[in-house]
């Protein structure tokens, strides 16, 4: 069941430490279901749902969110999508996944490569979510990376 696989993800790197060294659940290993590209985005928001749920049952002083990997390009690119759903069309190989982040410690408060994206936005049932980017260039490979966050 995909609550108890979260609840169990959870449970370990906070209390291991796990999400210092940013211990991630694919969501095409919270559940099958969420195998097939055009399924990510549900398993995301499903993820991020059970885990928000399992964060205030625990009390725990955590933000979760869930982190897309998109296409990398030459040139700055930013992110067409307008909406969540076509975020998919952006999508590189490899499956979101699931993080945990100390409060006031999130990545998108230290790093400047990361914009919140267009405001707040609402994924599901757990309360507000907020989007972020990350563009970043890397020097070596002489590209932009983008990853895509959704984090509450």
């Amino acid at each position: 069941m995909i609550n108890s696989r979260i609840a169990d993800w959870f449970d370990h790197v906070v209390t291991t430490g796990g999400y210092k060294r940013f211990e991630d659940l694919h969501v095409d290993d919270m559940d099958s279901e969420y195998r097939r590209r055009d399924r990510w985005i549900d398993g995301a928001i499903a993820g991020l749902n059970a885990a928000a749920k399992v964060r205030d049952l625990r009390q725990a002083p955590f933000t979760v969110a869930a982190g897309f990997a998109l296409l990398s390009n030459p040139q700055r690119v930013g992110l067409s999508a307008q909406v969540l759903r076509d975020v998919q069309r952006e999508f590189d190989f490899s499956p979101p996944s699931l993080y945990v982040f100390e409060r006031k410690h999130e990545p998108w408060l230290t790093d400047e490569d990361f914009v919140e994206w267009n405001g707040q936005m609402y994924a599901g049932d757990a309360g507000p979510t907020h989007a972020y980017l990350r563009e970043w260039y890397d020097e070596d490979e002489e590209l932009y990376h983008r990853s895509f966050w959704l984090a509450r």
